[in-house]
This record gives structure tokens, sequence and C-alpha cells, in this order.
């Protein structure tokens, strides 16, 4: 079971993530959450913990609200939304609109990968398959 919280109530606090109470950065070793998120979207982005919130954290923690017992859509969207804030998802790079639009007839639509698609598709780029 995924929770997202602060340990303590202070106003420097940093949002941890647990998986079974153990959060993924050791601190929960030392105090667990106790003041779980209620609203994923009022938790403040800039607060969390980077140890907490890696990639692989990430994805481990997106395998376990997927394939656990109880789906929770709002902490799917919380995560795929932290991994496009933290700058592991497809838009990481800022979005810069061109002053003069061209207008082209007939124009392929550009496809947006996922933030699964993006990452599958960082794999296949720093690990390249050998063809014997």
């Amino acid at each position: 079971m995924i929770t997202i919280g602060r340990i303590n109530t202070r106003r420097n606090a940093r949002t941890h993530m647990a998986l079974n109470g153990k959060t993924f950065c050791g601190s929960g070793n030392r105090a667990p959450i106790r003041h779980i998120a209620q609203t994923f979207r009022d938790i403040d982005r800039a607060s969390i913990c980077k140890s907490c919130f890696t990639p692989a954290n990430l994805t481990i923690a997106q395998i376990e609200v997927t394939t656990g017992s109880g789906f929770r859509a709002a902490l799917d969207d919380f995560l795929c939304d932290v991994r496009l804030i933290v700058g592991y998802g497809p838009q990481a790079a800022p979005r810069v609109a061109p002053t003069v639009a061209p207008s082209v007839a007939g124009a392929a639509p550009v496809k947006v990968l996922s933030a699964w698609g993006a990452m599958a598709e960082g794999f296949r780029k720093t690990h390249p398959v050998r063809v014997s």
C-alpha cells in the first residue's frame, strides 16, 4: 500500500512516499508518515522528498498502484504529475510557443508519448539491443 504525506507538521517539512509503511528514503525507519495526504491536489510539489520520488521509486509506486488491491486514480494521477514536474516525463523540456505558427496543410500530428512510453524510449536509447 502506497502512502504519501508528511512525517510532521513543520512549515518546511518534506512530503514523503512510503510502501507498506517504509519510506523510500529511509526516514520512515526513524518516524513513520503521520500526516497522510487526503487530497493529492493540495500537496506542495516544491516540498517533495527528492530521495523518495526518484524515477525508480515512482515506477515501483505506479506498479503497486495499478496492480495492487485497490486502484486509486487520484494517486495514479498524482504520480504521473510528479513525474512530469520533477522532469522524468516526456514534457520535461519547457514549452516555448513559436511566435509565428506555420500553417502547413496535411501535416502529420506529433505523437506525444505517455510517461511509460517516454521511460521505455529512454531505456531503449541507453540500452541498445545487439543483433548477432
